[in-house]
């Protein structure tokens, strides 16, 4: 409620007093009348930018979609299963990234942990990947998080693709926590064409961050 109001004042205060202002290439602002002004028209601009990106990357991926056609539908199969893979760090008797991805559902792989502070910790931004090793339409991520214990871990995760680990898009973000041995489905806003799959937990902090899970899948369809 207090959201809409605020875009209702800045409807009505747009109307009620116009100003001339000039927006350079640089984003500088210029001939406003008040300091409210230019915030509310820096605003203005902020969302405009943001709904021209949407849009942009809406018809990158339709673009991407016509020109695969078929050859990006790679089947029903989880495409991650067996697959090359890397994480950002191992975990103490975790010292494979492939028992994220082995198909076996009793075992977890595990980013690196340590006791610090009367605490466990991890690692910021802890991280999965795989390698498809073709090139597939994206639509779906499910992880199957860990069953025995602190399911609470996996939260604010961020699921990015791409052609390369160095350029990759937002796929989709699940805020969380998970429980105990929740399946979580992550869809894509805008299924992609990619070839690799990054899971990521977006959190600075490293008190109980790092990833343990039971496995990650990926679907095209």
């Amino acid at each position: 409620m207090l959201e809409m109001l605020f875009y209702i004042f800045l409807f009505l205060f747009h109307v009620v007093v116009p100003c001339q202002i000039t927006i350079t290439g640089n984003n500088n602002l210029s001939s406003c009348c008040t300091e409210l002004e230019k915030k509310v028209r820096e605003l203005e601009y902020k969302v405009q930018s943001n709904a021209l990106k949407a849009k942009v990357e809406a018809l990158e991926g339709r673009i991407e979609m016509l020109e695969h056609g078929q050859s990006g539908l790679c089947g029903k199969k989880n495409l991650a299963l067996n697959k090359k893979c890397g994480q950002s760090s191992y975990g103490k008797g975790h010292p494979s990234c492939g028992i994220g991805n082995n198909g076996n559902l009793n075992t977890y792989m595990h980013t690196i942990f340590y006791w610090k502070n009367g605490f466990w910790h991890g690692e910021s931004n802890p991280y999965w990947w795989v390698d498809l090793e073709n090139s597939c339409l994206i639509k779906q991520i499910r992880i199957y998080n860990r069953k025995d214990c602190c399911g609470f871990r996996l939260r604010d995760v961020e699921v990015t693709v791409g052609h390369s680990l160095s350029n990759m898009k937002l796929c989709g973000f699940y805020k969380g926590p998970a429980a105990d041995g929740e399946i979580v489905n992550i869809s894509c806003k805008l299924p992609r064409v990619a070839r690799y799959v990054k899971v990521m937990i977006k959190e600075e902090n490293t008190k109980d961050t790092f990833i343990h899970v039971n496995e990650i899948e990926v679907y095209s369809q």
